[in-house]
């Protein structure tokens, strides 16, 4: 796949009740695909992704608010995709993203059509037991966040693509350390911990499910990528040499997957 031109996106504006959202909405199609996309690099990779959906399919890709109370995150989220006149959906879940996106899937099932998770965690009892005596004794405090989540995947490989590597981490390190982007990155990082012990497993709506998990991770481990018990009917990928940033390295093995939705 070749870089696409990205200079032809514009982020729309929306407010709603009282919370600004940009959004991007690209593409016409029958199917509506919602890209709920990676914290650390934001909507950018998926653009490339709409050369080749954008006939098939309308995209909408959300940049998310700083805002810190994970719920009300998805109402929000939910009431931008009834305003944009949205009813049934494909939702992409990337990283981040894949919290929320199975967050909504359990708060609002009917809306979805199927649900695609890609380098993110599914809910834990041993990671949310612990994320529990952390946060009661004040040790998962907004420094730990950042060194845990922000700083190891600023530093380290990201990709198993060197050239991806060396394009990417100065991007990050200018864009992660803007005090706004930085205060996002600490409210959805209280997200994941509530995530991981407020998350709790219902029946599941009967929709598709797929799941593309980076086997060298080193931001979600892939010891609490296992999603069996929460989606034990998902269509698993594994992919042995990826990273977290799978959209960046993976693209065709993700693109196959979006397209069968389609």
């Amino acid at each position: 796949m070749n870089t696409y031109n990205l200079a032809k996106f514009r982020a729309k504006k929306m407010k709603i009740k009282g919370i600004n959202w940009n959004y991007y909405d690209l593409g016409r199609g029958e199917k509506t695909i919602v890209i709920l996309p990676n914290i650390l690099v934001f909507p950018s990779p998926w653009f490339e992704y709409a050369k080749f959906l954008e006939t098939k399919s309308r995209i909408i890709i959300p940049v998310y608010p700083p805002i810190s109370d994970y719920g009300l995150m998805v109402e929000m989220l939910h009431l931008l995709l009834i305003k944009l006149g949205v009813k049934k959906f494909v939702m992409v879940g990337n990283s981040v993203g894949g919290i929320f996106a199975q967050i909504y899937q359990s708060r609002f099932p009917k809306d979805l059509e199927g649900l695609i998770l890609i380098a993110t965690i599914a809910p834990n009892k041993f990671f949310g037991f612990l994320a529990t005596i952390l946060y009661s004794l004040g040790k998962f405090a907004p420094d730990i966040m950042i060194e845990g989540f922000v700083y190891v995947g600023t530093y380290f490989s990201l990709t198993s693509n060197k050239k991806l590597n060396n394009f990417w981490l100065p991007l990050l390190k200018d864009h992660i350390f803007q005090k706004q982007t930085k205060k996002s990155i600490l409210a959805l990082g209280f997200c994941i911990i509530s995530f991981c012990f407020g998350f709790k497993n219902k029946n599941m709506y009967e929709i598709p499910v797929s799941i593309i998990n980076a086997k060298k991770d080193i931001v979600f481990h892939p010891f609490f990528q296992n999603s069996s018990k929460s989606y034990p009917k998902a269509k698993n990928y594994d992919i042995p040499d990826a990273r977290h940033l799978l959209e960046l390295s993976s693209k065709d093995t993700i693109l196959q997957i979006i397209q069968n939705y389609l």
